[in-house]
């Protein structure tokens, strides 16, 4: 997994692409800025959530994680189109 030798992080952006990809999750455009926000925008799908230092879940407009992650900003979302 790792394309950077021993020195990469194992949850660097990179990485975290590469195995969303491989794993058929494809990258999309949000146009909002937090996760509450994303949430009520797209209430239907399961996505995953990037935000600077954390990566969560939101299945069918809901939060999953273990804490309220809702105020962090988005930084990425994957999709995966055939669940």
């Amino acid at each position: 997994l790792l394309r950077h030798g021993a020195k990469a992080k194992i949850n660097s952006d990179l990485n975290l692409d590469m195995y969303l990809n491989r794993n058929n999750w494809l990258p999309m455009c949000t146009g909002v800025s937090t996760i509450r926000q994303f949430m009520e925008k797209h209430p239907k799908g399961r996505y995953i959530v990037s935000t600077s230092r954390h990566i969560t879940v939101v299945d069918d407009g809901k939060l999953i994680d273990t804490y309220d992650s809702s105020n962090q900003r988005v930084k990425k979302v994957f999709y995966k189109s055939n669940f």
